[in-house]
């Protein structure tokens, strides 16, 4: 190529991308620094969404090229030295800082030198500590320590020592495989022998790839630690996911183009996979499925309204007739959702009807929120609350207690970790009405009082109304009337009274609540009650063993929100006000109910478990004994849970030796199975009939649950002609006098029917 100019010496290049402070700056301390040396400045403007200030375009010795497109790092370089004039091409990042002499050093040493291709500096960071801008070539197998999880665990090893020269005290002129491309002055006539820089690499490893090529020319790369610049790390971009995507390409580009194309994959495979974030998750979901599937068989809940869906399902498979509706609610005349029992029945015929086979189905489930959990928490806020969050999720005792129910509460905390991710994939990108519309319908075939949501929705819409607009909201409640449409189709036949009468009676607890009624008594003289309700299911939540433990971080968690603006302005601000008004709505709503039962607060799982990661996140950044703190709270609620086996009662174990503030839900499936079976050998072969006595005969589900493991262990033998009764108690007082005891193992007591 002829020069246009032949009196240039150096042609400074710059690549600008959004940088415009630090432009102005590394064009002036070059001019300051040039010194006699004859020069011309060339500034790339890569599609830049801010502009160049005009200090600089306005610079005489300044030549501008305005690309329409960003093309890449290493192709606005080629683009510059084509127009370049000088001998010697500086390429040099915009975030860069001459300091006295650095320029000629580096000028001299290269003409000086005519064995020496390329030269670089010494960079220092704003503390003056030297930059690893010296390195080897990043070539396998050396790259798959240097750049994976081992090298942040272990800084120190041999490898990344000799990898970054950390053991070599460089203060003269020292040959270099790689030095870093912030800043390189090189010969124009080698850059264009080598045909400049490889486009294929958009953003790194180009400077890897062109220090080799060069000394495969036979030339030396030459680090000058006499010459200085200072240099602000990463300046121009700061969307570090967009910085990981560059890397990580690149970094495959160049082991393909020096390994092969199967080196490369099974290197990035290695590499993007087993990294130490990907590690940590692992352990967390691994002690997440240790949490809810250990002897998940033995300590198993069965309570008889459990029983009661696995008769249902049971039937549902047997005669393939579906329900439409579940379980009668606390409103006799309103059902909860079908849900649980077609999902129940989908365990049991997998898993032959054994009885605990749903457990471990919806253990799963809790393994599978754990994980979506970790990704709302990094969606919402960053990666490590996503961590943190999951840790809380997978060891807080009610939510241990809950996730492994054969029940139609355990499954509601993984479909509002669906409604959330949907909500705020609404909320940040306007997408996805109708599922978010169908995810709230599922919750409600779950537990009507999932109902809250609505009003969630509701005040979101009243906050930012830009987001919603008539499609959006058609969409929407189309995917709610899809979502409970067998509460639709029950109504047919039953006179709307699922889904109106649900409604209605929304409205009458409001009005018993606010005290509209010719009386003028309230339930809200029942709040006090709530609240004491409310306060009992967080602290088991948080820490059942110690109430100011619960406090000390109930406080800590509103001087975080304190702290913390509420706005829709950032995913940041947005994520606390979704799950702060999450949690607000349903408390309101539970309160409002004045009697919430335990079935109401697995839908606060997610947004409480987001929000305790956030302020455990942010007290650790604070103060990092707060780190310390959580999770020394988070090791003693899951060694509480597990030594006190799973909160409840067995042969070996009672609630009045519960370490701790006891709180006991029942007894195990062992127990019962052992009165199960006891009666069905009893039985010698006759049918077996089971009825409640004492308090257990005011529940129509009391003993359903006996009921199923009296037939499922029955289940394919020969019964002879005629039934036996047995009347079940819980309390031997209830048990009318003469009646023989035939069995009992402390928890029930089987007596026979002699009416």
């Amino acid at each position: 190529m002829v020069q246009k100019n032949p009196n240039v010496t150096i042609s400074v290049v710059f690549i600008y991308y959004n940088t415009p402070r630090e432009i102005v700056e590394a064009v002036d301390s070059f001019e300051k620094t040039v010194g006699n040396i004859s020069n011309e400045v060339i500034v790339v403007d890569n599609n830049s969404s801010l502009k160049i200030p005009l200090k600089v375009i306005r610079n005489k010795k300044v030549s501008v090229i305005k690309n329409k497109e960003n093309k890449g790092y290493g192709a606005a370089i080629n683009q510059a030295a084509q127009k370049a004039n000088g001998k010697f091409l500086l390429i040099v990042n915009p975030d860069v800082i001459f300091y006295q002499d650095s320029i000629r050093t580096l000028h001299s040493y290269l003409e000086d030198h005519r064995d020496v291709g390329l030269v670089g500096p010494r960079m220092v960071s704003q503390e003056q500590k030297r930059l690893p801008t010296i390195t080897k070539l990043p070539f396998l197998p050396s790259a798959l320590i240097v750049y994976s999880f081992i090298h942040k665990l272990l800084p120190n090893n041999s490898i990344s020592r000799s990898f970054f020269y950390q053991d070599m005290k460089i203060n003269i002129p020292t040959p270099a495989p790689m030095l870093s491309g912030a800043c390189l002055l090189v010969r124009r006539s080698l850059f264009e022998e080598i045909g400049g820089f490889d486009e294929e690499f958009f953003l790194y490893f180009e400077e890897s790839d062109f220090c080799q090529r060069i000394a495969a020319l036979g030339y030396k790369v030459m680090y000058i630690p006499t010459a200085t610049v200072f240099h602000h790390v990463g300046k121009s971009l700061a969307d570090k996911e967009k910085i990981n995507r560059y890397f990580v390409r690149s970094r495959f580009l160049f082991f393909k183009k020096y390994h092969g194309f199967l080196p490369a994959v099974l290197a990035e495979a290695f590499l993007r996979f087993v990294t130490l974030n990907n590690l940590i998750l692992l352990g967390v979901l691994g002690l997440s499925a240790f949490l809810f599937f250990y002897r998940l068989n033995e300590f198993m809940m069965f309570f008889g309204d459990f029983g009661r869906d696995f008769l249902a399902a049971r039937d549902m498979l047997l005669s393939g007739k579906v329900p439409l509706v579940g379980i009668p609610s606390s409103v006799v005349w309103l059902h909860q959702g079908p849900l649980s029992i077609y999902l129940i029945a989908i365990s049991l015929w997998v898993g032959r009807f054994n009885p605990s086979a749903p457990a471990y189905f919806y253990a799963g489930f809790g393994v599978i929120t754990t994980y979506l959990i970790f990704r709302m928490g990094s969606e919402l806020f960053d990666r490590k609350v996503g961590i943190l969050s999951a840790i809380f999720f997978t060891t807080s005792p009610l939510v241990l207690v809950n996730v492994r129910m054969p029940y139609h509460t355990a499954p509601i905390p993984f479909f509002s970790s669906i409604f959330l991710f949907f909500l705020w994939s609404f909320l940040t990108k306007k997408k996805y009405p109708f599922v978010l519309g169908l995810s709230i319908g599922l919750l409600l075939l779950l537990e009507l009082s999932n109902a809250v949501l609505v009003l969630l929705l509701i005040i979101m819409y009243l906050i930012n109304r830009t987001i919603f607009n008539k499609k959006h909201i058609l969409r929407g409640i189309a995917g709610f009337f899809v979502g409970v449409l067998p509460f639709l189709m029950y109504d047919l036949t039953h006179g709307v009274v699922q889904t109106f009468g649900f409604v209605l009676w929304i409205a009458n607890r409001v009005r018993l609540f606010l005290g509209l009624t010719f009386s003028g008594t309230s339930t809200s003289s029942n709040a006090s009650g709530a609240v004491s309700t409310v306060f009992d299911q967080v602290r088991r939540l948080i820490y059942p063993q110690d109430v100011m433990i619960v406090i000390i971080v109930l406080a800590l968690l509103f001087l975080v929100l304190f702290m913390n603006k509420f706005g829709v302005k950032t995913k940041k601000e947005t994520g606390l006000l979704v799950c702060f008004l999450w949690i607000v709505t349903a408390l309101i709503g539970f309160i409002v109910h004045s009697a919430p039962g335990t079935a109401y607060f697995p839908l606060l799982f997610v947004p409480c478990s987001l929000l305790i990661g956030y302020t455990w996140r942010t007290f650790s950044h604070i103060w990092k004994p707060f780190f310390l703190f959580f999770l020394i709270l988070v090791m003693s609620n899951s060694i509480y849970t597990v030594q006190n086996h799973y909160l409840l009662n067995n042969r070996s174990f009672h609630g009045s030796n519960a370490r701790g503030w006891a709180y006991v839900f029942g007894e195990t499936l062992t127990e019962r199975l052992e009165a199960a079976s006891f009666m069905v050998k009893n039985a010698k072969g006759k049918r077996v009939h089971i009825s409640g006595g004492g308090f257990l005969a005011k529940f129509s589900a009391s003993v359903d649950n006996y009921r199923y493991l009296t037939w499922w262990l029955e289940r394919g033998s020969n019964k002879s002609q005629g039934t036996i009764r047995y009347v079940l108690y819980e309390n031997i007082k209830e048990i009318p006098e003469g009646a023989k005891i035939l069995y009992t193992n402390s928890f029930v007591y089987v007596t026979e029917d002699q009416s």
